[in-house]
């Protein structure tokens, strides 16, 4: 008889929540373990194999001032590199264009004041097929 009154009673305690607490969820570690591990293959393919990193410069107030790419150069030496984006103050585009090796390509900038309004470029005029049979001709 008393067989029956403890598994009842095991039965009762099963059921009720308050006895055993809330029920508690248990995460893999895994769900946290495997983004971790797959940045970390990503900044070092990055690092060590194609010496590319993305960058962004600041000002001392925290907005962004400049947005690019910088390629390695010897072990910790990074330049810019590729293109790059620059801003004013407003957060408008203050230029963008090419960098190689820490060094400005000028001919590839174009340059806006913080209106959005584009400044005196040394950009090229793009080719389009009304200029490009004037060029043939001359």
């Amino acid at each position: 008889m008393n067989d029956t009154r403890d598994h009842a009673a095991t039965i009762d305690n099963a059921r009720s929540p308050s006895v055993h607490g809330p029920a508690t969820e248990k995460r893999s570690p895994w769900l946290i373990l495997v983004p971790i591990v797959v940045l970390a293959l990503w900044f070092g393919y990055l690092f060590f194999v194609s010496g590319v990193l993305p960058s962004e410069e600041t000002y001392p107030d925290g907005r962004r001032s400049a947005v690019g790419t910088v390629k390695r150069y010897g072990f910790f030496n990074y330049k810019r590199s590729g293109l790059w984006r620059e801003y004013h103050r407003n957060g408008a585009v203050a230029g963008e264009g090419q960098y190689e090796a820490g060094e400005k390509i000028e001919e590839t900038w174009e340059y806006w004041d913080e209106d959005g309004k584009p400044i005196n470029t040394n950009r090229p005029a793009p080719k389009t097929k009304a200029n490009e049979g004037s060029r043939e001709r001359m």
